[in-house]
C-alpha cells in the first residue's frame, strides 16, 4: 500500500496573511514554519509541533486551533515518513488529533478571533483541508465533506474576511474535483476569484481553471 505525497491543499487552507488583527506572540513564526513544512521547503515536524504546543500553553483560549495545527503537522510527518507503516501510523494519529480539536470547539470560539477570523472557522477549515487532502484509504472524505458543507452554511463565514471565505470555496472546488464534477468545480473556482484577488488561493484557482479550459 502506497501513501501519496499529497500537496499544497494543506498550505492553502488558511494562508491568511494581511487579514489584520493582533496575533499571539509566536503564532506567525509557527504558521510560517507550518507553511514551509506543508510545501516541503524546509523545517522539521518536531519543531513545528513544539511551536504550536507552546502556543497551547501560552494562549489556552485558542487551544483547539493550535491543537489542530499540531495534529495537521503530524499528518505531514506521516506524509514524509520513509516507512509505509510509519506513514500510516503518523497520519492516522494526526487525523484523530484533528477530530479531537474539532470536539473542543465551543460557542466561545465563534467569538474569539485570530487574524480577524473566528478560531472555530479556522480550526474547521484546517480539518476540512486535511481530510480532503489525505489519500482516500484513510476514509476521511465523507467527514471532510460534511464539515465543509456545514461551514459553508454558517452565517459566521459570510461575516468573515472575503480572502478567508475564498479558502473555503477553494476546498469546495477541490471536493468537486475529487468527485469529477467539473461544472461545480469551475463555479467554486470562479467564486474564489471574486472573493480573493491577488492572494495565493486566487492564483491557485486561476491555474486550475486553465487546466479545466
Amino acid at each position: 500500500m502506497r501513501l501519496g505525497r499529497w500537496g499544497l491543499l494543506l498550505l492553502l487552507a488558511v494562508a491568511g496573511a494581511g487579514l489584520g488583527a493582533a496575533e499571539p506572540v509566536g503564532f506567525q513564526a509557527a504558521f510560517v514554519a507550518f507553511q514551509r513544512l506543508a510545501q516541503q521547503q524546509v523545517g522539521t515536524p518536531d519543531r513545528v509541533e513544539a511551536q504550536f504546543a507552546a502556543l497551547e500553553s501560552d494562549d489556552p483560549l485558542r487551544r483547539p486551533l493550535y491543537a489542530a495545527y499540531r495534529a495537521a503537522t503530524q499528518t505531514l510527518r506521516g506524509r514524509d515518513s520513509w516507512w509505509p507503516w510509519e506513514k500510516l501510523r503518523q497520519t492516522e494519529a494526526g487525523l484523530n488529533g484533528l477530530e479531537k480539536a474539532m470536539a473542543q470547539l465551543t460557542p466561545e470560539h465563534d467569538r474569539l478571533l485570530l487574524r480577524a477570523v473566528p478560531v472555530s472557522l479556522e480550526t474547521r477549515l484546517l480539518a476540512v483541508s486535511t481530510f480532503l487532502a489525505v489519500p482516500e484509504f484513510f476514509h476521511r472524505r465523507e467527514r471532510g465533506r460534511l464539515w465543509l458543507q456545514q461551514g459553508l452554511a454558517l452565517p459566521l463565514l459570510q461575516q468573515s474576511p472575503p480572502a478567508f471565505q475564498a479558502h473555503w470555496h477553494f476546498q469546495a472546488a477541490e471536493l468537486a474535483r475529487q468527485e469529477g464534477d467539473v461544472a461545480r468545480e469551475r463555479a467554486e473556482l470562479l467564486r474564489v476569484l471574486g472573493l480573493a484577488p491577488e492572494v495565493d488561493v486566487e492564483r491557485a484557482a486561476r491555474l486550475r481553471l486553465k487546466v479545466l479550459g
